[in-house]
């Protein structure tokens, strides 16, 4: 079938035709829906080069599960799905990058011996996070970060 057939033909056909391995029916699929996709996902993420580079997982998504796709709904539906879940999946790890980042930075700021804790509470003694193993400091950190009430409290 040529490339202006597949112009003609509904998004779930085009799916049916990329589920058997027909490369043209998804570079089709790919031209239509790029654009789209992307602006969506900038909307989403406020960062052109993040956008462009999640469009492409997407895409890349939609050809890898091809092969389990089944039309229960719209492919655009099921197409705006796979790019929702990689956009919060993404501000989820950045999210986490920022706060590793925000405590790798406190951390170098500290001498290990020093005392973590972020607010003065009268009656709270502070606790020395140098005799924790790094992964005990890591959550304490976190938690003293999150809710600095708790920060001199027994960790477990």
């Amino acid at each position: 079938m040529d490339d202006r057939q597949n112009d003609k033909m509904a998004n779930e056909d085009l799916m049916y035709r990329v589920k058997s391995g027909d490369k043209h029916a998804f570079e089709t699929l790919v031209n239509r829906h790029q654009r789209p996709v992307l602006n969506f996902i900038f909307r989403f993420m406020g960062d052109r080069t993040e956008a462009e580079d999640l469009t492409q997982e997407v895409f890349l998504r939609v050809w890898k599960s091809a092969g389990t796709y089944q039309p229960d709904a719209k492919f655009t539906t099921w197409l705006y799905r796979i790019a929702t879940n990689l956009c919060i999946n993404k501000q989820r790890a950045m999210h986490i990058r920022k706060w590793f980042a925000i405590s790798q930075s406190h951390e170098q700021k500290q001498n290990s011996e020093d005392t973590f804790i972020p607010l003065k509470v009268p009656g709270l003694k502070p606790r020395k996070t140098s005799s924790l193993t790094p992964s005990n400091r890591f959550i304490y950190q976190m938690r003293s970060m999150i809710c600095p009430l708790a920060s001199g409290l027994p960790l477990f």
